[in-house]
């Protein structure tokens, strides 16, 4: 049995996931450290030399843990923010010197074809092979989305709208004003319009990635969210009470990262025209992201070494 661990280096946070490959993926280990990589890479289009040093102390950390637990692979893999920053070799020549590891940067194509191999076994997610099915995955830097039928995919695309983005983009105040928030779901909801326009009604629909999860967390009180529903109402009722509060009191919330409660209401806004432009009344969520594809692919790539 391998033991395998994939570094996951976002626009917002940098997650770890350990695992056991053999006839299923067996997690040992996940972690997560945001790390804001992707600061003001919307407006300047260079990483910021204070972000770079924040994540490279956090893969160094989880490389080591990675070790530790005895992985015999460890692979990095960097998305939105390593793709658009004119300087994104700084940290990968960083990681090579430090780690003495290559970072794969992750096509926006490539992450949303990974979001779906993750999810589009699991039974929580898909348990019909008949019907629709559309997956979202809304990062920092950018949202993928993904269309398919049952388990196979049948189309994909990234685009440049995510959670940090919108939040530079949009707000300037604190909480946002309505009209500032308005601007930023529309703004949601247009992006993703084009991509699902003459696609058959979707049945099922699913949300990865910390905004998703965050909601539902919120709605349940709890971080164990994979497979729960949660409902546009909910989401609606937690948006609002979200946009009633200053920064300082949502950083206070339980089931909410305080790195992230600066975020989290512009995840919320691409979020809701996202529900909108799907007419959809909820979402499940999945905490099966880009890592786990990552981990389904060296299963298969073992099982091909070992002539299964």
């Amino acid at each position: 049995m391998q033991r395998a661990s994939v570094i996951d280096i976002g626009t917002n946070s940098v997650k770890l996931t350990i695992a056991d490959l053999g006839d299923n993926i067996t997690v040992v280990r996940e972690d997560s450290k945001i790390t804001r990589l992707g600061k003001n890479v919307d407006s300047n289009g260079r990483l910021n030399p204070e972000a770079i040093q924040k994540t490279l102390l956090a893969i160094q950390d989880f490389v080591n843990v990675s070790k530790y637990d005895g992985a015999s692979s460890i692979v990095l893999a960097g998305t939105s923010a390593l793709r658009d920053a004119a300087n994104g070799n700084e940290l990968v020549d960083a990681v090579q010197s430090t780690c003495g590891l290559d970072i794969e940067i992750i096509s926006g194509d490539r992450e949303a074809t990974l979001a779906f191999t993750a999810i589009s076994g699991d039974p929580c997610i898909v348990n019909d092979p008949s019907i629709p099915v559309a997956v979202f995955d809304i990062g920092g830097g950018s949202t993928e989305l993904v269309w398919g039928i049952g388990s196979e995919l049948k189309d994909h695309v990234s685009i440049n709208i995510g959670a940090v983005r919108l939040t530079e983009r949009h707000f300037k105040t604190d909480p946002p004003t309505d009209a500032e928030f308005s601007i930023a779901a529309g703004d949601g909801a247009d992006a993703v319009r084009s991509f699902f326009a003459g696609k058959s009604a979707t049945s099922s629909v699913c949300g990865v990635g910390g905004t998703a999860a965050t909601f539902a967390a919120l709605e349940y009180s709890s971080k164990d969210v994979h497979g729960k529903e949660v409902t546009v109402d909910s989401l609606r009722k937690s948006l609002q009470r979200l946009r009633s509060m200053p920064l300082s009191e949502r950083r206070t919330l339980p089931f909410l990262e305080p790195e992230r409660a600066d975020i989290i209401i512009a995840g919320g806004a691409i979020l809701i025209g996202l529900m909108g432009v799907l007419n959809a009344s909820s979402y499940r969520v999945s905490l099966r992201g880009m890592r786990y594809g990552l981990l389904l692919e060296q299963m298969t790539r073992a099982d091909v070494k070992n002539g299964n």
